[in-house]
């Protein structure tokens, strides 16, 4: 994710809430050297550093991850579920790749407006999983079940809305508390960049990040 922004979320929660922190920014393999399933695996190992050797409680971490990174985010968190270790706080995930091999309809209507591509999308996923198949590395069709509190942002003139929306709805179903937050005239990962929404929307993502941090940090939802 972006570090300049998340910066700018840190600072926002200090300011408004009295709370601290800092962020630990992973550097996973990238596609096509480091395919499918090692960025999960070296996601899974830095939470362990960060649990056991730095002793930071699972209670005051937050995975957050935007597009390609809300999917490792997401698939992470199973991950360590499946391992039999404590899960984080909280999950801010900003326009997260939940499908691989999405044909939604969004795909369609939006392909004027979104500053991704589909071409893009299916090259980009063909990459990361190589030889393996697409729903391998789409949480949409995982197991969500015992994941940690959400805060989901989409854009209604994204490629991938309509997958972010059944991501949500799958998660509601699995009783997981989540935030869903999507502005109809947006594009992919809107909160990142202010000079796509004016500083007013940004600062009203920065505003909800900042509780969402502090909700989760206190666990009160």
């Amino acid at each position: 994710m972006h570090v300049p922004t998340q910066l700018e979320w840190l600072a926002e929660v200090k300011k408004r809430h009295a709370l601290t922190g800092c962020i630990f920014s992973l550097e996973y393999g990238l596609a096509p050297e480091c395919i499918f399933p090692k960025p999960i695996y070296q996601m899974k190992e830095a939470y362990e550093y960060l649990i056991n050797s730095l002793n930071i409680s699972p209670s005051k971490i937050i995975l957050a991850g935007d597009s390609a990174g809300g999917n490792i985010a997401i698939s992470s968190a199973v991950r360590i579920r499946e391992a039999g270790l404590p899960m984080p706080a909280g999950m801010i995930l900003i326009s997260p790749w939940v499908d691989l091999d999405s044909d939604s309809e969004s795909g369609l209507q939006n392909r004027d407006f979104d500053i991704l591509t589909i071409e893009s999308l299916a090259n980009w996923a063909h990459l990361y999983m190589g030889k393996k198949p697409l729903v391998s590395g789409s949480p949409l069709f995982a197991d969500l079940a015992g994941l940690p509190p959400m805060l989901i942002f989409a854009g209604g003139k994204e490629l991938i809305m309509d997958d972010i929306l059944e991501f949500d709805r799958m998660v509601t179903r699995c009783g997981i508390y989540a935030d869903f937050v999507i502005l109809s005239d947006m594009v992919h990962c809107w909160p990142l960049f202010k000079e796509f929404t004016g500083d007013k929307l940004h600062q009203m993502a920065t505003d909800m990040i900042a509780k969402f941090v502090n909700s989760s940090l206190s666990k009160v939802f």
